[in-house]
């Protein structure tokens, strides 16, 4: 919404690619014209339904051929007012468009990390500059609208650094170095400083409990910055002492006429109160309910005044159009009648208002309602409760405000300085009406705090932050700087640019639209093509004809009958590119069924003798607290070859699955009935229990410990095992979890078949792969290696066809640092990796890859192949039986030789240094 209330500004792909328009804000749906004309006989509506069904088949062949020539995004509604089409840039993605303050530019940026500067009168488009990483921040406009604030990252570190834009002479500047990342600029509204956040704080680290590895986490700070060499820091020291004044004749005369002056106004002014003091002049709003409007009734403005005969004037302005408004009011009985025309309907509104309030009843024609308001400005005020001569000042102000912004360039970051505002992760700045500051604080890593917006005054003598909004999402800030429209998962408010301000939900129940899904469908097929276009790694799109492709899928949406299908065809069509992770990751707007959940006891049931045995129970090692199932619980005493007998009373029906007796019984006390035998019996007993909702985790840790021992038992306990499921958090977790325990020992196996991928395992290699550098001699106890948490002995890789994405790069890193040899079968081979794409219109999302991995030698690597093992052993069934692995087996034989061969062996402690006479002259030894 453009700052002086009159455009919407939008990106639409109406053109066939997303574009910048403008359209004006009290643009309203295009209402159809009615068709007086009446038929004048059967016969002319038998012809004209004939030739109408001809035109309509010469219509609907001319549409097919022009969709098979050019496929093109469904049209918008047609709307009154101009509508403006400011850019054609051709294929891309655009984002964030911000109005300058002056309403007579728009900054946004696009996919590649291009900042756009688009001048509205004309219509010129310019890059003004690129992020070379592609990753654009934050920006900020000068109160004058010829200055930009925006975030570039650094060239060679990456740190993001802030750059100032000169709009009247289109040079760019940057203003701070890339030594610390510095982003969220925002100028103060007065031209005198430029705020932004820098993570310069690198003076706290915190130390993990493992090892010897640490972070450093919520280093963040805020920093103003002088824009001009004479402007005075508010945090500079000031004098308390007072100073004495003497009298003076002549000031004392000027204060008495000044006091005169004053009470004349205030005479004045409370006259003009008087007279606009009634109980209804002013701005009501209002929501109106009931005959053929919404269920939850539609809003209202209406602007009023009454004279002193009690007739009443102004406009009433709703969703359904606006129009002027005549009525009258009764003082004595607060009796309020209001009539207006809104399109061809006369409406009446009737009711009674008291103090702020009002509410009554509305008619047109034989339908009705009732509606309520309150008065948000009296008359005098503006919707802000605003008096007219304040806004006068305001204006007044406004004008003095307009002279050209002078920033000092030279030395400008030499003159920035931390506010005492406390330190942490900081973004989204902002600058209220009256200059405070607002940001973002986000929790630390590590931290439970919520996300809170919060406030700071630069200029109070009391230097305190305070808090805005708890729990929010973001925010944006209104052009004023008074108000602050707050998101909150998926819900909006409206909230006073201050501390604990006031708050208004933003109403949404009645935003609905009719959707055609065919058109949808098109839509969500078009825009799937179009950021697989835009945000592929590989502009070639791997020499794929794309467009061809396009046009050849598109044909496929006449024969889909729901959105499955739809979502289907996506995958066909991305599949065409030969390359992970293309994936369509969320279905979009499909049909849900409802669910129930199912209790797990975290066993294994066999039918034997007309009842279900437990013929295992589940459990981890012995120190596997997380481990420990329903059935193994202190105090549960059942047993492997016992029987379930009933759950909650009900004999268990062996004609179902047992899991069908624990229907809705997940994290719910239950009562089991077990036995020695197979019926109910005097030994049944009644056990009570908590089923599981799923027991995933502890099926894992069962089948981790037997890995374990069956690794230990081959290598009279010299080997570790450590399973690692992915390179996400959990994999991470695992990893961690398992290594330090077995550290000790002289070899470490690592097993990552079936690794699920996720984050590059950088510290997952450093922590593997760390080596010996000497070791410190101690008077008691044992001698220290360093590092302290290294594993210096032999170790080897397991690997498999169903590991991939960073279960690829794992083992690769694993190998090209020379930690060890991978045994196993090849890879799954996905190495183009995912960061983030536009979603789609419905909800539904796509995974594009935008990274691809290559080597250091320049040739590209894993994508499409995966890593081949050092040693190939495939699973061989025949060898499988009784629980053995020949793919552990090789890998075992191997660490038994590399102890043999290769084996690491503690250097021996030197002999005691002799420093007898060190540093005594020879003639005196």
């Amino acid at each position: 919404w453009s700052p002086d209330g009159k455009w919407i500004a939008y990106f639409s792909d109406e053109g066939g690619e997303y574009d910048l328009y403008i359209r004006p804000s009290d643009a309203r749906p295009e209402e159809k014209k009615k068709d007086d004309k009446k038929d004048e006989s059967k016969d002319d509506e038998k012809k004209d339904d004939k030739e109408g069904d001809k035109a309509a088949d010469t219509a609907k062949d001319d549409a097919a051929d022009k969709a098979a020539e050019e496929p093109a995004t469904p049209k918008s509604r047609a709307f009154v007012g101009e509508v403006k089409k400011l850019t054609n840039l051709g294929p891309g993605f655009r984002f964030r468009p911000t109005w300058s303050p002056d309403s007579k530019h728009i900054l946004f940026h696009d996919d590649a990390g291009r900042l756009h500067l688009t001048t509205i009168e004309g219509g010129e488009t310019k890059v003004i500059d690129a992020d070379p990483w592609a990753e654009p921040g934050g920006w900020s406009w000068s109160h004058d609208s010829n200055w930009i604030a925006y975030t570039k990252g650094d060239n060679g570190n990456q740190q993001s650094t802030i750059w100032l834009y000169n709009v009247k002479d289109a040079k760019a500047t940057q203003v701070t170095s890339g030594m610390f990342a510095s982003g969220s600029p925002a100028f103060d509204r007065k031209g005198e400083f430029l705020y932004f956040a820098s993570n310069r704080l690198i003076d706290s680290p915190i130390y993990s409990n493992l090892d010897t590895s640490f972070i450093y986490t919520g280093g963040e700070q805020i920093y103003a910055v002088p824009l001009r060499k004479d402007v005075k820091s508010p945090l500079l020291p000031k004098s308390d002492e007072e100073e004495l004044k003497k009298d003076d004749k002549k000031k004392d005369d000027k204060a008495d006429k000044k006091d005169k002056k004053d009470n004349e106004k205030k005479d004045g002014d409370k006259k003009d109160a008087d007279a606009a003091s009634d109980a209804v002049s002013g701005t009501w709003t209002g929501t109106a309910k009931g005959g053929n409007l919404p269920p939850e009734g539609i809003t209202f403005t209406l602007k009023i005044s009454v004279d002193k005969d009690g007739k009443v004037t102004g406009d009433v302005t709703s969703p359904m159009g606006s129009g002027p408004a005549t009525g009258t009011f009764d003082k004595a009985s607060g009796e309020l009648v209001v009539s207006f025309t809104m399109g061809e309907a006369s409406i009446t509104m009737r009711g009674t208002a008291k103090g702020q309030d009002a509410e009554g009843t509305w008619s047109e024609g034989e339908s009705s309602g009732t509606w309520s308001a309150s008065r948000s400005a009296a008359a005098g005020d503006d919707a802000n409760g605003e008096k007219a001569d304040d806004k006068k000042d305001d204006a007044k102000d406004d004008k003095k405000d307009e002279k050209p912004l002078l920033i000092d360039l030279e030395g400008i970051e030499a003159r920035a300085f931390p506010l005492p505002v406390a330190r942490g992760s900081l973004n989204g700045l902002s600058v209220n009406n009256d200059g405070k500051i607002i940001y973002i604080r986000y929790p630390a890593r590590g931290s439970s705090e919520p996300t809170a917006i919060k406030i700071f005054d630069p200029a109070a003598d009391e230097k305190e932050e305070k808090n805005v909004v708890t729990g929010a999402g973001g925010y944006d800030i209104s052009a004023d700087g008074k108000k602050l429209l707050v998101f909150k998962g998926g819900s909006m408010s409206v909230v006073e640019a201050s501390a604990g301000g006031k708050s208004t939900d933003v109403p949404t129940a009645g935003m609905r639209t009719e959707i055609n899904p065919r058109e949808e469908w098109k839509q969500v097929y078009l825009d799937t093509w179009r950021i697989f276009r835009d945000y592929f790694y590989e502009p070639t799109m791997h020499n794929v004809d794309w467009p061809g492709m396009r046009d050849r899928y598109m044909t496929m949406l006449d024969d889909c009958v729901n959105r499955e299908d739809v979502a289907y065809v996506q995958a066909e069509l991305v599949s065409e590119l030969n390359v992970g992770h293309a994936y369509i990751t969320s279905p979009g707007d499909v049909e849900n069924q409802p669910t129930v959940n199912v209790g797990m006891l975290g066993c294994d049931y066999e039918l034997a003798g007309g009842a279900y045995k437990f013929a295992r129970i589940y459990t981890g090692a012995p120190w596997d607290t997380d481990a420990r199932g329903p059935l193994s619980q202190p105090g549960i005493d059942v047993k492997e070859g016992e029987y379930l007998l009933a759950v909650d009373g009900t004999p268990v029906d062996v004609k179902k699955d047992p899991w069908a007796a624990f229907i809705d019984t997940a994290n719910r006390v239950t009562t089991i009935t077990v036995g020695p035998n197979p019926t109910i019996d005097d030994k049944a007993r009644d056990v009570t229990v908590t089923p599981l909702s799923n027991e995933g985790t502890l099926r894992f840790r069962a089948w981790i410990e037997a890995n374990r021992q069956y690794v230990a038992s081959k290598t009279d306990g010299q080997v570790g095992y450590i399973y690692v499921p992915n390179t996400g958090i959990d994999g991470q977790n695992e990893l961690f979890r398992q290594f330090f325990g077995q550290r000790q020992l002289p070899a470490l196996l690592i097993d990552e078949r079936w690794n699920g991928g996720g984050q590059i395992p950088t510290r997952f290699i450093e922590l593997l792969g760390r080596k010996p550098v000497n070791y410190w001699a101690r008077r008691h106890g044992n001698d220290w290696p360093w590092p302290p948490d290294g594993h210096f002995g032999p170790k080897a890789m397991l690997i498999n066809g169903l590991a991939g994405s960073g279960g690829d790069a794992f083992p690769n890193y694993f190998r090209e640092t020379g930690i060890g040899k991978l045994f196993g079968t090849r890879t799954w081979g996905g190495l183009v990796g995912i960061s983030g794409n536009p979603g789609l219109i419905d909800g539904g999302a796509i995974a594009v890859p935008t990274f691809g991995y290559y080597r250091t030698n320049g040739n590209w690597g894993i994508e499409g192949h995966g890593v081949d093992p050092d040693v190939e052993v495939i699973d061989d069934p025949a060898k499988m039986q009784g629980g053995n692995d020949p793919q552990i087996d090789a890998a075992v034989a191997h660490l038994l030789e590399q102890l043999k061969t290769n084996a690491y062996t503690p250097p021996h402690r030197p002999n005691s240094p002799d420093r007898r006479g060190m540093g005594i002259p020879p003639e005196q030894r």
